[in-house]
């Protein structure tokens, strides 16, 4: 949760609008508690590489990506909660 949090407040700060929805450090944080503490470091890092497949993927099918772009980074996150779930990389 305080990593995630943390991201937003710099991005709040250094850009001067919301970068990260108010959910998803909490969400992050349910997830660890469900996972592990290093579960929810694979878990960010899935959802990371998720979110970076879907900007490349809209990249090559012409899509425009640009600061203005929204990724909803709660969804990467629930979508790489269950394999870590269920193959239990804690």
């Amino acid at each position: 949760y305080g990593l995630l949090a943390l991201v937003a407040w710099g991005y709040r700060r250094a850009r001067g609008r919301e970068g990260l929805g108010g959910g998803d450090p909490l969400l992050l944080g349910a997830i660890g508690l469900w996972v592990g503490p290093v579960g929810a470091v694979h878990v960010l890092l899935g959802a990371a590489l998720l979110g970076l497949a879907v900007a490349g993927l809209m990249a090559w099918r012409g899509g425009r990506i640009d600061a203005a772009t929204r990724l909803p980074l709660g969804t990467f996150l629930a979508a790489a909660a269950w394999p870590v779930f269920v193959l239990d990389l804690r």
